[in-house]
């Protein structure tokens, strides 16, 4: 949780140039190809997105060959001031920061961005060019040179086109995920709110990238109300496009519920597991997706020592599998020791007894020595706690025995296997054997 759920989003978003021109937010994976060139593309074009595809290859020599070519066919064409020069300039200096040419990138983006202020002046344009530089700086995690740049892209674009333009939003936008990227969750929130009010021509799919994004942030300080409240506009989001039965609503709903769980923010766990549930109990075939979220639910409840809504949730889980044919023995020996724990807990041994002894029904002989000694141990420590002693002692002697047919004397689960064995033959009476 920072983790963002949408696992697109999860990297470092976003490219932005794409942005200002469809409204898309990219994931971080090097320059985004290509522009809106209208229904004819230039020479110079060409060269400059050929060049941008080798820069995302990595390969820095052919984009900087491509661009120097692109610049010289754009001066020969339009003279040493066009707009199209400008640009070429720009995007040399970006190769420059992508190979971390710093003298050289800044040379060739200060006079790109003058022959564009020479142009223009003030305008969209040079916004523009702010952008890119802004997104090359975050795309090689020098955060606060990218700040810097888009700063002063926002500058412009609020001189221009005024405070409520939707570009001055995308601006808004992008600061905030490069203060996110640093960890500055209260400034990253900030922007992000800011942007959503003007951002109204975005995407529903964007919009809801955006909702994750601040709801992680909230996640991050513990805020988990704030958080929630996000989730919940995310998943609104989803469900307008999918619908409310959507297996993939389903999913979403378990990973903001893990997310919750890995921040000790059970309650808010357990209502995206149920949200979960909702989902899944609508669906054909979910029996055993069920039973794990039964099984989630009884986790986070326990973590809570809310035992006896755990066993509810556990007991669910278990008629579930065993009702599958044939029963997965592994799941049922789970969902046994998570009920003689619970039952252990509140002290209702009895219980506890019954359901560990459902987990050794299910030992394979000769098999899992550990297991069947850690089986084994429970099952004593229940009669211990209920006053039987002899057959603690029994238990815990065949703990003992297994541990040693895999040659664990030494090992520390025997030294724990002794210590359980003393205080069995210590409350018994048996003061010698106990001390020994």
């Amino acid at each position: 949780m920072g983790n963002n759920i949408n696992s697109e989003s999860n990297p470092k978003v976003q490219n932005q140039g794409e942005l200002e021109s469809s409204g898309t937010l990219m994931s971080k994976s090097g320059p985004q190809a290509g522009e809106n060139l209208g229904n004819k593309v230039s020479p110079v074009i060409e060269l400059y997105s050929l060049g941008e595809f080798h820069l995302k290859q990595g390969n820095y020599p052919e984009a900087l060959e491509c661009i120097k070519q692109g610049i010289e066919l754009a001066e020969k064409m339009h003279g040493s001031g066009d707009l199209k020069v400008g640009e070429g300039y720009i995007r040399l200096g970006i190769v420059g920061i992508y190979e971390n040419q710093n003298e050289a990138a800044q040379e060739s983006i200060k006079k790109g961005l003058d022959i564009i202020s020479a142009k223009v002046g003030k305008h969209p344009d040079l916004a523009e060019a702010y952008q890119k530089i802004g997104s090359a700086y975050y795309q090689c995690d020098r955060l606060d040179e990218a700040i810097k740049a888009y700063n002063n892209g926002l500058e412009i674009i609020t001189a221009t086109l005024g405070t409520g333009h939707p570009r001055t939003a995308k601006f808004y936008i992008y600061i905030a995920e490069v203060y996110g990227e640093k960890g500055l969750n209260d400034e990253a929130i900030h922007y992000y709110k800011k942007g959503l009010k003007l951002a109204s021509d975005l995407p529903d799919d964007e919009t809801a990238k955006i909702y994750d994004f601040i709801a992680s942030r909230y996640l991050e300080k513990d805020c988990f109300a704030e958080a929630s409240y996000y989730y919940d506009k995310e998943m609104e989001l989803k469900i307008k496009k999918l619908g409310r039965t959507h297996p993939s609503i389903a999913a979403f709903a378990d990973l903001v519920a893990m997310s919750f769980f890995t921040r000790e923010a059970t309650f808010y766990s357990i209502v995206y597991y149920r949200k979960e549930l909702d989902v899944l109990t609508a669906l054909p075939g979910k029996d055993i997706d069920i039973a794990e979220v039964y099984s989630k639910i009884g986790h986070a409840y326990k973590l809570k020592q809310m035992y006896k809504d755990a066993i509810g949730c556990y007991l669910k889980e278990a008629r579930i599998r065993q009702n599958r044919a044939p029963a997965e023995r592994n799941p049922l020996m789970a969902v046994y020791k998570n009920l003689g724990s619970s039952f252990f807990s509140l002290k209702l041994y009895d219980q506890a007894i019954e359901y560990h002894l459902k987990r050794e029904d299910l030992l394979i002989p000769m098999k899992n020595h550990f297991e069947a000694a850690e089986v084994y141990l429970d099952i004593g420590d229940a009669y211990l706690a209920k006053g039987i002693y002899e057959k603690a002692i029994e238990y815990y002697n065949r703990a003992m025995t297994k541990i040693s047919t895999i040659g664990g004397q030494d090992s520390f689960e025997m030294s724990m296997v002794y210590d359980k064995l003393g205080t069995a033959q210590l409350v018994k009476g048996n003061f010698e054997i106990g001390r020994a």
